[in-house]
């Protein structure tokens, strides 16, 4: 190495080899899970009611004909369409096929089947 660079490195620290007590970190381990299974859960929950007011949950109402998927025979063959879309149309694509429950891909090829059949 050049004379530059090895003023400018720290000198090397040697490591100082300790021996391991396996019963003592064993001992470690053990004392800090039991402090963890000291905690109450009871006294957590509460503790968090205090300070923040719980999130209710909304549930969306299923619609079991948006679920049905539709379904391409296996035996037919399949070709690769690689499409570049505005920002915006993709995002309503998108949450247009979040509404359905339905994937991107199941939308588009509905929105060409329902094109092509009329």
């Amino acid at each position: 190495m050049s004379n530059k660079l090895m003023r400018t490195l720290t000198p090397k620290v040697e490591l100082k080899k300790v021996e391991k007590n396996i019963e003592d970190t064993e001992a470690l381990v053990n004392a800090l899970h039991e402090e963890k299974k000291a905690v109450p859960v009871k006294a957590k929950v509460k503790q968090v009611a205090k300070t923040e007011k719980p999130v209710e949950p909304t549930l969306i109402p299923v619609i079991p004909e948006a679920i049905a998927p539709i379904t391409t025979s296996t035996k037919e063959p399949l070709r690769r369409l690689t499409v570049d879309v505005p920002a915006d149309m993709f995002l309503a694509m998108r949450l247009k096929s979040v509404n359905k429950f339905i994937t991107l891909r199941e939308y588009i090829l509905e929105l060409v089947r329902k094109d092509l059949a009329s």
